[in-house]
This record gives structure tokens, C-alpha cells and sequence, in this order.
């Protein structure tokens, strides 16, 4: 990596949740008065109770140049590449297409994410797949506008159409300059990220 910055973060519901608790991607430890499920590959943290009191996170932030990046090699799981062969043989062509004068997995993954960006338009009032199509293929093929969750439900399975590992996540933009802060569910966002070995999950 070129440079990794450690942060902390203490964190107090304003309303109860359960399930999945909001943390940092490279969480180095967190503190809750309440038993956790963790999930270290995946850098998730599941509580199978409700919880309403402030919890205390320590991270590291990892940054990679490039370079490093395009001499990896992806971390392959299973569940990282599925995707339903309809939509797969779909998908393939035009991921196919977009990559095809790629030689990296990396220079492939950052292809398909210039594309959207200079394909696709961002529009809180674009239309909704129809009942009877694949909303991916419909953003794709049809609408070519949407937000967040459709870009990157695209990038996941165009990755996925070709054999590049990719999952969608889903969390809360937050401002990285602000101490302190209140979130809310209008910062809701949604990205899209990709395993490589030796270095874990990459943002696109």
C-alpha cells in the first residue's frame, strides 16, 4: 500500500438496530455490550439482538496505487460470481467488449468502471425495470439512468459475466471531514468492491 491512516469512531444509535452494525471496512476492533457475530473475510459484524447503546470502532485505512493493484491477482469465491446464466450471457458481450484491450483483472475492473461513469446518467427520477425484465439489464440496455444501487448492481454482475469476483455493499456516506455527525437514511449509499489476495476488498 502506499499509505494507511487509522481512525476512531464512536457510534450511538438514535433509534434501535439489529441485524448488521455500521463500522469500517478494515475494522481493527469493535466494542459493543452485546454478542456479535463476525464475519473477518467479509468485514461484517451481525448482532442477533436489538441494541440501542453508543459502540467504539478502530480502523485502519488502507490506500493501494495502482501499480500494486494491477500485479494482483483477484481472490476467487464462489459466492463472489454469481450470477444467473440468462443474465450472464447477456451481460458477457458487452463486459467482453468493454475489457477487451484490458490485460489485468484490475485494468479490467477500472474499465467497466469508466464506462458506467461515461455511459450512464446519475437521476433520482429515472424509471423502474418493468415487472417482467432484470432491472440490471434494463439499466444497462433500456433506461441508462438511475442511482447509486444501479451502477453498481452493473459493475457487480458485468464483473461477475466475465469471472472477475465483485459484490455489492451497502452502508452510509458519511462527511470525512466532519468530527461529528449526524446520519441519516437520506445517506444511505450503496458501492461496489472486488477481493484481491493479500490486499482484501477494493472500492469501485
Amino acid at each position: 500500500y502506499t499509505e494507511k491512516k487509522q481512525a476512531f469512531f464512536t457510534l450511538e444509535p438514535i433509534i434501535p438496530f439489529n441485524a448488521y452494525l455500521p463500522a469500517p471496512k478494515h475494522t481493527n476492533q469493535l466494542t459493543i455490550e452485546t454478542m456479535l457475530t463476525e464475519y473477518p473475510n467479509d468485514h461484517l459484524y451481525w448482532s442477533p439482538t436489538t441494541y440501542s447503546d453508543p459502540y467504539t470502532v478502530t480502523s485502519t485505512n488502507f490506500l493501494f496505487d495502482d501499480v500494486v493493484l494491477s500485479s494482483s491477482d483477484p481472490w476467487f469465491n464462489e459466492s463472489h460470481l454469481q450470477i444467473p446464466p440468462e443474465l450472464a450471457e447477456k451481460l458477457a458481450p458487452l463486459a467482453t467488449q468493454i475489457t477487451q484491450t484490458q490485460t489485468t483483472s484490475y485494468s479490467k475492473l477500472k474499465a467497466i468502471e469508466s464506462y458506467l461513469q461515461t455511459n450512464y446518467t446519475y437521476d433520482l427520477n429515472y424509471t423502474r425495470s418493468p415487472p417482467d425484465m432484470d432491472p440490471v439489464e434494463w439499466f444497462l440496455f433500456h433506461e441508462k439512468r438511475g442511482v447509486c444501487v444501479n451502477f453498481n448492481s452493473a459493475f457487480v454482475l458485468l464483473a461477475r459475466s466475465i469471472g472477475l469476483p465483485a459484490r455489492l455493499v451497502v452502508g452510509y456516506a458519511i462527511n470525512p471531514q466532519s468530527e461529528h455527525q449526524t446520519v441519516n437514511q437520506r445517506q444511505a449509499h450503496a458501492w461496489s468492491e472486488s477481493p484481491f489476495k493479500e490486499i482484501g476488498w477494493i472500492r469501485f
